[in-house]
């Protein structure tokens, strides 16, 4: 009787350790989710989102600051060549329309215009659109400020002023929005 008691606990024990609580759609996404996250850990500095041209500044002795919204990194989401990249530290130079993110050994990278989708930073949307128009550029980067039955879109643009003061030429970024 007691050898009896005790392989009914245990198989009761072995059957509710078991189970799992998680459904087969939420096991496949945790499966596809630290798939992914394994591949990101993995690749690191060399995913595709690194690959860019160096940002050398801009021109010295200008005041303020060519990007929308700080000088400042901030995180951000980009879909870059159809990937989405997380979390990334990011600036937006509007004054010369570039996308740019830091590399992990704190490089700064403007990423190729045309490889850049949409991107999301500062609770703010955006996105490269092609107007299709003659004699515009390919593509222009725009924030979506509303997304409802009627989309709303903001160029974003900085211009350089430059004024002769006492002999000499000071330069300085303008909100051109």
């Amino acid at each position: 009787r007691f050898y009896i008691c005790l392989l009914f606990y245990s198989f009761q024990s072995f059957y509710s350790n078991g189970q799992s609580s998680v459904s087969p759609q939420q096991a496949v996404k945790v499966k596809t989710d630290s798939v992914i996250n394994l591949y990101f850990s993995n690749q690191y500095k060399e995913l595709a989102i690194y690959n860019g041209r160096l940002f050398r500044g801009h021109e010295y002795g200008i005041k303020g600051h060519g990007f929308y919204f700080s000088s400042d990194w901030q995180k951000g989401n980009v879909l870059y060549e159809g990937i989405w990249y997380n979390d990334i530290p990011m600036r937006y130079d509007i004054f010369k329309d570039q996308l740019m993110v830091n590399h992990p050994n704190n490089i700064t990278i403007i990423l190729f215009g045309e490889r850049v989708q949409e991107f999301h930073f500062t609770g703010m949307h955006f996105f490269r659109f092609n107007p299709g128009i003659k004699n515009e550029p390919s593509a222009i980067i725009y924030q979506l400020l509303s997304d409802g039955k009627i989309k709303i879109y903001a160029r974003r643009s900085k211009i350089l002023e430059e004024n002769l003061e006492n002999k000499k030429v000071e330069k300085k970024f303008i909100d051109a929005h």
